[in-house]
């Protein structure tokens, strides 16, 4: 199957990857875990941009990581190199993408940038209601998590009417 694949496909990429970390075969002796992900972060970028399906998920994976580290820029610039390559407009999983949104949502919000943070929630809310509809399918805690989000940047823009109406919106929902 194509998942099938795409999941072989990340598993060698990742293999070959932190072989590097294993001083009898790389050489590398005293590397540490920030060297491996900043190796790995590179190739991505580089050796995978034509395989957006692959690309995607390992990117995503890889802002998660930067983000538990507060380094909220390295973050973003993984998330902002992924939605802006036209091919994963098209190609990519619009539940993925949609998620990818409120990730590179939740880095804005990190650095303060709230305008740009709500303009990505509701991008990835569109998204998710569109999504929604087709599958038919009740109770996704991304959709609620993203209502939180868009409540947090609402009510440090000040508009806090409509915060408490999305706060509302989101404990309903949830």
């Amino acid at each position: 199957s194509v998942e099938q694949h795409k999941a072989e496909q990340v598993a060698q990429f990742l293999s070959q990857t932190f072989e590097a970390a294993d001083p009898n075969k790389g050489g590398l002796k005293g590397i540490t875990a920030y060297d491996l992900l900043e190796n790995a972060r590179t190739k991505i970028n580089e050796d995978l941009k034509d395989l957006p399906e692959v690309q995607a998920p390992l990117l995503n994976l890889f802002s998660k990581i930067y983000f538990r580290q507060q380094d909220y820029t390295k973050a973003e610039a993984l998330l902002a190199n992924l939605l802006n390559n036209p091919k994963n407009a098209q190609q990519l999983d619009k539940k993925l993408l949609a998620e990818i949104q409120v990730r590179l949502a939740q880095q804005k919000i990190g650095l303060g940038q709230f305008i740009e943070a709500e303009a990505l929630l509701r991008q990835s809310l569109n998204l998710q209601d569109g999504l929604r509809v087709s599958d038919a399918v009740g109770g996704d805690p991304l959709y609620g998590e993203t209502l939180t989000f868009l409540a947090n940047t609402l009510f440090a823009q000040r508009h806090r009417i409509e915060a408490i109406q999305v706060v509302k919106q989101s404990i309903e929902y949830l």
